[in-house]
């Protein structure tokens, strides 16, 4: 999960406007350009994403960013893009650990293991 944290959120910076999926304009057609606030946020949330990995990393048990990172939205970005790009194999990855961690997981909860 820290891997993919950070991978997304270099993304997430070193994105561009032209990178961003544009709808067309409803009026003229033509692809509107998603510049200002929108991308802005999108580097905002990516920020705070690389910041926690680094408090986590540093200060806190590594189970505890598999839980904290669903809220961060830029990793999901970031795997969304991926399979729209050409990369599927990614998104399994992805889906492949969350479903194998989600498993384990309930195994150590319903043991009565200590989550973090």
């Amino acid at each position: 999960m820290f891997a993919i944290l950070v991978t997304s959120g270099y993304w997430a910076l070193n994105i561009t406007p032209d990178q961003l999926d544009q709808e067309p304009d409803k009026t003229t057609g033509r692809a509107k350009s998603i510049r200002g606030p929108e991308l802005q946020v999108i580097r905002n949330l990516a920020v705070s994403q690389l910041m926690l990995v680094i408090l986590t990393a540093t200060t806190a048990h590594v189970q505890i960013i598999t839980r904290i990172s669903s809220a961060y939205p830029v990793w999901l970005w970031y795997a969304a893009t991926s399979c729209w790009e050409g990369k599927p194999w990614l998104v399994g990855s992805i889906v492949k650990f969350m479903v194998v961690y989600s498993i384990i997981q309930g195994g150590l909860f319903a043991s009565f293991l200590p989550p973090a």
